[in-house]
C-alpha cells in the first residue's frame, strides 16, 4: 500500500522589505509574509543578501581590513514577530549571541564547513581585502520562523498576515583584520596601534557596515481544500488550534570579578526545556576588537572567532565548578566540573550513543577559551530512549506558571578577570489560532 497526497502544488513567493533595501548597524528592517490564504512552510524563510559589505575608516598606523563576522545571525541583534498585530515571541536580546551558542552544540563540523560556508558565511574569509559586496542566504532561524514548532506548515488564512521586524546589530560584531608582512592576521597589530592600557582593540580602527539589495523567500504549498476544511471543523469543535513553538529568554549580568559568583533570574513559563549559559570579557561590546584565534587552543573547523563571539568559562587551572538552582533545588545534585558541562553539550540535545553526530566543539582547550557553553536540560526525550534532536510537539518541561520559578547558576574556580555571563533560556510557548483570525499566545 502506497500513501498519496492529492492536489499538491508548491511555490517559491520573494517579499521586499517594506521598510529601505539598504540597512546598517540598529536598522530595523520588517517584512511581511505572504498572506492570501497559502500554507506556508516555515522551515524554508530565507534572507536573501546581495550586497553585504564592511568598511574601515580612521587613522592607523598598519593596514587593516574590516571583515563581516562568521555567522551571517551575528549581524541581527533582536527578532520580533507578530501574527494580526499580536506580539507571538519575547524578542530576546542580543539574538546573535543565542543563535552563536546553540550552534555550537547543534551544528556539525561538515555542515559548517560545507553549506554554511558557502552561503551562511561560518568562516572568517582570508583575503587581503575588507569584506565588499559579499552575497549571503541566511537560512537558519530561531523560534517560530525557524520551523521550532510543532507543525512546519502554517495555514495564513487562520492567522492573517504574519509580519517580521529584524534589528541589525552594531559595529561591535566586526573583526578588524591586520596586513602583517603581507599575511592576513586576526589577532596581530602593528606596536603602534596598541592602546596605552590595552583592551584587545585596534586603536584609530572604526568599522561599519551596510546590507543592501535584499529581499526575502518563503515556500507556500497548496493541499486539497478538505485540510483548510478539516482544520476550521476543529476550531469550531475545541474553540481553537494549537501549535507549540520554541521561545527564548536571555539574561545578562555585567562586572562580574570574583572568583566564586552566583547569578540570579526568574522565569514563568509553561515549559522550561533547557538553560546555557557563558561568559565574555567585559569588553566583548568594544568595537575594533581583535578575534581570537582557536588554531592555539586545538580547535578544528574554523581558525578565529570574533571577540563578540568568545565565550568562556574563565577558568582558574582545573578548578571550576558550576551548579544550577530552580526554586532551591540543585541540578545537578553536586558541582560538576568543565568537562562534565562539556559532555552535556552532547547529551542535552540527546546526541548520545557512539554513533550519534558531533558539534563544533573541537579541544577541551578551545572549550574552555572560546567555545563554552554550560548546558541543563528539563524536559524529556522524545520518540524512546535513543531519540535525536528537539521534539516541539512534546511539552514536558518544567512547568514554572504561577511561581515565577527563582532561578540561579552558582559556579566558583574562576579567574580574576572582569567578565559578563549571558544565560539563554529555551521553552516552549503555544500559538492559539480561534475562529476568525483570533490569535493569542500561552507562554
Amino acid at each position: 500500500m502506497t500513501n498519496k497526497i492529492s492536489q499538491y502544488t508548491r511555490n517559491r513567493y520573494k517579499m521586499e522589505a517594506t521598510s529601505s533595501s539598504s540597512a546598517g548597524a540598529g536598522s530595523v528592517i520588517t517584512v511581511n509574509l505572504p498572506s492570501g490564504g497559502g500554507i506556508i512552510d516555515l522551515a524554508s524563510f530565507k534572507w536573501v543578501i546581495n550586497d553585504a559589505s564592511a568598511v574601515k575608516s580612521g587613522s592607523t598606523t598598519g593596514t587593516y581590513y574590516a571583515k563581516l563576522p562568521n555567522n551571517v545571525q551575528s549581524l541581527i541583534s533582536r527578532v520580533d514577530v507578530f501574527c494580526n498585530g499580536v506580539a507571538i515571541n519575547q524578542a530576546f536580546a542580543e539574538y546573535n549571541s543565542g543563535f552563536q551558542m546553540l550552534k555550537l552544540i547543534r551544528g556539525t563540523q561538515d555542515r559548517d564547513q560545507s553549506f554554511d560556508k558557502c552561503v551562511q558565511n561560518s568562516a572568517l574569509t582570508d583575503d587581503l581585502a575588507s569584506d565588499t559586496n559579499k552575497r549571503f542566504v541566511m537560512c537558519d532561524w530561531l523560534g517560530l520562523i525557524g520551523g521550532e514548532t510543532s507543525t512546519r506548515f502554517l495555514d495564513t488564512s487562520l492567522v492573517g498576515t504574519i509580519q517580521i521586524r529584524i534589528t541589525l546589530a552594531g559595529n561591535e560584531v566586526l573583526v578588524p583584520a591586520y596586513n602583517f608582512n603581507g599575511n592576513l592576521s586576526y589577532s596581530a597589530r602593528d606596536p603602534a596601534d596598541i592602546p596605552s592600557t590595552d583592551n584587545g582593540t585596534v586603536q584609530g580602527a572604526s568599522l561599519s557596515y551596510s546590507v543592501k539589495d535584499f529581499y526575502f523567500t518563503i515556500d507556500t504549498v497548496s493541499l486539497d481544500p478538505m485540510y483548510q476544511m478539516m482544520l476550521r471543523e476543529q476550531i469550531a469543535r475545541n474553540g481553537m488550534l494549537e501549535v507549540n513553538f520554541l521561545a527564548y529568554y536571555s539574561f545578562l549580568k555585567d562586572g562580574i570579578t570574583a572568583s566564586a559568583d552566583t547569578m540570579n533570574w526568574s522565569l514563568s513559563t509553561q515549559s522550561l526545556q533547557k538553560v546555557y549559559c557563558a561568559w565574555r570579557d567585559k569588553d566583548y561590546q568594544l568595537a575594533s576588537h581583535l578575534a581570537t584565534d582557536l588554531t592555539t587552543l586545538g580547535a578544528i573547523g574554523r581558525s578565529y572567532v570574533p571577540n563578540f563571539n568568545t565565550f568562556q568559562n574563565f577558568e582558574n587551572g582545573s578548578d571550576w565548578r558550576g551548579q544550577l538552582t530552580l526554586n532551591s533545588v540543585s541540578y545537578p545534585q553536586y558541582a560538576l566540573t568543565t568537562p562534565e558541562a562539556c559532555a552535556d553539550c552532547a547529551y542535552a540535545i540527546d546526541r548520545v550513543g557512539m554513533n550519534a553526530t558531533g558539534n563544533l566543539i573541537g579541544s577541551l582547550d578551545a572549550y574552555k577559551g572560546a567555545l563554552f557553553v554550560w548546558p541543563f536540560r528539563f524536559d524529556h526525550p522524545s520518540g524512546g530512549c535513543m531519540s535525536r534532536g528537539e521534539d516541539v510537539g512534546l511539552m514536558s518541561g518544567a512547568n514554572t506558571q504561577g511561581t515565577n520559578a527563582a532561578m540561579a547558576i552558582r559556579t566558583s574556580g574562576h579567574t580574576a578577570t572582569n567578565r559578563s555571563a549571558y544565560v539563554l533560556c529555551q521553552t516552549q510557548g503555544t500559538l492559539l489560532i480561534g475562529a476568525g483570525q483570533a490569535v493569542s499566545v500561552r507562554n
